[in-house]
């Protein structure tokens, strides 16, 4: 990993030596980013996707009506967090509303 110190030779020897790593390699190594190929935002989304089916899956199963509202609260909340998103937004609904939930 490539650390920039704090005086002008190390600046440029580091800033050399980022001419010879691709754009992954710089969002990752030196930008700390995860998953280079995907934005934060979109990675968000994924994990949102995949907790929302898993919460949508125990709904499903759900017999006490208490675990039911707690489920659907929890959804609830995950669906607000993507408003600004209409496609996604209207998808997460949907999904929801065809299991009766």
């Amino acid at each position: 990993m490539y650390k920039i110190n704090s005086t002008a030779d190390n600046i440029l020897h580091a800033l050399r030596g980022l001419n010879r790593l691709g754009i992954e390699d710089i969002a990752e190594d030196v930008q700390g980013v995860d998953t280079p190929n995907m934005s934060t935002k979109r990675e968000e989304m994924f994990k949102a996707a995949e907790e929302y089916y898993k919460l949508l899956d125990s709904a499903e199963k759900a017999s006490n009506p208490e675990k039911l509202q707690e489920l659907k609260d929890k959804l609830d909340s995950i669906t607000e967090l993507y408003s600004d998103d209409v496609a996604y937004y209207a998808f997460m609904k949907q999904e929801r509303l065809t299991r009766g939930l």
